[in-house]
């Protein structure tokens, strides 16, 4: 019994000198930490005594805390040790803060915007406040629910537990290591705070990761969120605080997003979720009342997400906003989507216009980019977006998709979000109601043929490319144009050809037009063009030029042209073919015996089957036919 009581003093002294240096055990004040019962009463308890004494930091240890509403307080770093894991409650237990009143101002926001007390965690009007620790919030409890319908809000609160974090007017926030996993609607929100820093956190959750509204000064850096459903990291200005306010010098840099399945990314199986009407992103808006300035964005990278979004779309200004070292792969509905409108979801008295300027996009690479729609950037007729620069960027697009004969719509009072307007006009790059675009090092690739134009620009002005971009339709007009001389100033394609004398028109420099006429009919399908070609192939009776045991390259090229003809034919290639093939099997068995060190081929070995390649031009050529003939005939 004594020993007994020597051991509950030296708990006591323990535990006296952690609370004497600022550190205090929730366990010490009741918290079981056994996933059953409700700790946040205790854990509430421990940061009262921390506030009580001017702050420090509350200590969770390994263990399952099942909680309600944790209120963060000044001064106070809530510390997550390894295993320890806050819980949040099932709805049923009744256990989250009451919403506090909006004062009957109108909410032009949701619920989940407005409101902050029904959250797990949340602190209002405190300062120097932080989260750390290698410890989880598992938001199991929290719903993901809010109050709008259709992209209208409802008002009133969602009545529960519906954010993991809710930082509402605070100063000096730091989110540290933690991992959150199912945050409800937000996993963090902060609105109205400034100087805040979210660092080294791991988010994998079923709505929006990171939202950041209202505030200034914020950093994000070395992030990983995985949000399938909804928004990774977004910055938004909203009515909450019932005034405009900008959201300003921000800066989101190191960062992951991606849109795995849920859970996927922390159990490590990294399982791409089907694209949703949204997929991750990192974006801007759309609650955009105040608007965004100063902002950067840097060295992330996106995954089986949405690309990158810049909405102003609320009567705000968004302007100076930087993009640099962007990685975008198996991107979802677009690569780049910039665009102002008019929702204008606030007080009916406002009336200016929504407006954007002084945005530069450098150094993007996508891959896999959905073909829906390519490069967005859409104005307003009498307010264009200004002054925007797009410089070292590579997207490789799908493809595959049909020319788009309707007219894109205007943003206007729209919800901003490109997969209901449909596909782009141009796969690679859509501009409308802009004034200063500046293109420098911008690059477009397809996957398959797509029909669409890769750039399109409707009320543009003040344009520029360097290397100057030729638009695609520019190019197809002027290839048409070559091509209709040609055809025209040689109507006859069995006539021979003049190259210092009279030569066949199976020479080279003609079999060399016909696969480039091959090549036209691909994008600009006409009929005249297939007749045109096969007069030619059917005048020279579908052979190589000088016949079937020549062993010259340039002789062959012909080949090329009768390979890509035989389907409008409906013959068999053992028909029509027989004498292209007959050649490449003459050639194959046949050694060059030129003597080494003449004039023509000093460099040609005697007695070689390979001896007729060493002609650099006899390679592009002939070489191509032997391919085409392996694929079409299956004998390698």
């Amino acid at each position: 019994m004594k020993r007994q009581g020597i051991l509950l003093v030296c708990v006591w002294l323990v535990s006296f000198s952690l609370q004497a240096n600022g550190v205090y055990n929730v366990r010490d004040y009741g918290a079981k930490g056994d996933g059953k019962t409700l700790d946040h009463i205790a854990i509430n308890k421990a940061i009262e005594a921390a506030t009580a004494n001017g702050g420090g930091q509350v200590v969770l240890s390994s263990g399952t805390y099942l909680c309600g509403s944790i209120r963060l307080k000044s001064n106070v770093d809530l510390h997550l040790m390894p295993g320890a894991k806050i819980l949040a409650a099932p709805a049923l237990m009744k256990a989250y803060d009451e919403s506090e009143s909006f004062g009957g101002f109108p909410e032009y926001q949701d619920g989940g915007h407005t409101y902050f007390h029904n959250s797990l965690i949340w602190a209002d009007e405190q300062q120097n406040i932080s989260i750390t620790g290698r410890g989880m919030i598992d938001g199991e409890g929290l719903t993901t629910r809010d109050t709008e319908t259709a992209g209208n809000p409802q008002g009133g609160s969602i009545g529960t537990g519906d954010k993991a974090i809710a930082l509402k007017l605070c100063r000096n926030v730091t989110i540290r290591d933690i991992t959150i996993y199912c945050g409800g609607h937000f996993a963090i929100i902060a609105t109205g705070c400034d100087i805040g820093t979210i660092d080294n956190v791991t988010i994998d959750t079923n709505r929006d990761g990171i939202d950041i509204d209202c505030c200034k000064y914020f950093t994000v850096s070395n992030t990983k969120v995985n949000t399938p459903n909804d928004d990774a990291i977004v910055l938004k200005s909203s009515y909450a605080l019932k005034r405009p306010v900008l959201c300003e010098h921000i800066l989101i840099t190191n960062c992951i997003v991606t849109g795995y399945k849920l859970g996927s990314l922390l159990n490590g199986k990294y399982i791409p979720e089907k694209v949703n009407w949204v997929c991750g992103r990192i974006k801007l808006g759309t609650e955009s009342n105040g608007g965004y300035r100063n902002i950067t964005i840097s060295n992330c990278t996106c995954m089986w997400s949405s690309g990158l979004a810049f909405e102003e779309v609320d009567q705000g200004r968004m302007e100076n906003i930087m993009v640099s070292n962007i990685s975008l792969s198996h991107v979802h509905h677009y690569p780049i989507y910039i665009t102002t409108g008019c929702r204008n979801r606030g007080p009916k008295e406002v009336t200016r216009l929504s407006s954007a300027r002084d945005i530069y996009i450098n150094n993007v690479v996508a891959d896999d980019c959905d073909s829906l729609a390519g490069i967005i950037i859409t104005g307003m007729e009498g307010e264009p977006i200004r002054n925007v620069s797009l410089s070292n960027i590579r997207i490789q697009y799908r493809g595959g998709a049909k020319k788009v004969t309707t007219p894109y719509r205007e943003q206007g009072t729209n919800y901003p979000e490109p997969r209901w307007a449909g596909p782009t006009p141009a796969y690679g790059l859509f501009a409308r109601h802009v004034d200063g675009l500046h293109l420098q090092n911008v690059k477009f690739e397809l996957m398959r043929p797509d029909e669409r134009p890769d750039i399109i620009l409707e009320n543009v002005r003040n344009y520029s490319a360097m290397p100057k971009v030729q638009l695609q339709d520019e190019v197809l007009q002027t290839a048409q144009k070559a091509n209709d001389y040609f055809m025209a100033k040689n109507s006859d394609p069995t006539q021979p050809t003049n190259v210092n004398k009279l030569r066949p028109s199976s020479l080279w420099t003609r079999a060399v037009y016909y696969e480039g006429l091959m090549a036209l009919n691909t994008i600009d399908p006409q009929q005249r063009y297939i007749d045109y070609a096969m007069r030619w192939a059917d005048f020279h009776q579908w052979t190589p030029r000088n016949g079937v045991n020549t062993c010259d390259a340039d002789d062959q090229c012909c080949g090329q042209t009768y390979v890509e003809l035989l389907p409008y034919t409906g013959k068999d290639y053992k028909e029509l073919l027989v004498n292209v093939i007959a050649n490449l099997d003459h050639q194959m068995l046949t050694p060059n015996t030129i003597i080494q060190g003449s004039a023509s081929h000093a460099h040609t070995h005697i007695n070689s089957l390979y001896g007729w390649w060493t002609w650099i031009d006899a390679i592009q050529r002939a070489m191509p036919l032997y391919m085409q003939v392996s694929k079409l005939t299956g004998n390698t």
